[in-house]
């Protein structure tokens, strides 16, 4: 297994991860770890927040790039379908009114978690990019 590659953009609390940068580094099984008071998201990085930090993991040569494009691709145009799909039906007045109220409203549910899965994912291949 790879080890990956970590900056933190850690702000006030760079000094403290400074001081336990090496059990950082042996707990999460690290390469590298870098801290840095600010810095702006490096290419071919993914990027998460935890507790007001911003943390880069280098993907570099652990991740096919390429195929994670086409791979997210094809999952965002197949829940793109899905989501239209679920439009149409709670647009439809009859759907609406004549479904019991469990089923419009477990229909609203799976629309909601489809467009935030969606909105992940757009988010996930923008930061391919």
């Amino acid at each position: 297994m790879k080890k990956l590659s970590v900056v933190i953009s850690a702000g006030d609390k760079k000094e403290m991860l400074e001081e336990n940068a090496e059990v950082i580094k042996g707990l999460a099984r690290l390469e590298e770890l870098r801290l840095e008071e600010k810095i702006d998201k490096p290419e071919n990085h993914v990027a998460f927040v935890e507790s007001g930090m911003e943390v880069f993991v280098n993907l570099e040569g652990v991740v096919d790039f390429a195929k994670e494009k086409e791979r997210l691709t094809k999952e965002i145009k197949q829940l793109s379908g899905y989501v239209t799909g679920l439009d149409k039906k709670l647009s439809n007045k009859n759907f609406v009114d004549n479904a019991p109220v469990e089923v419009v409203e477990q229909e609203k549910e799976k629309l909601e978690e489809s467009k935030n899965k969606l909105t992940k994912l757009e988010e996930q291949l923008n930061n391919l990019k």
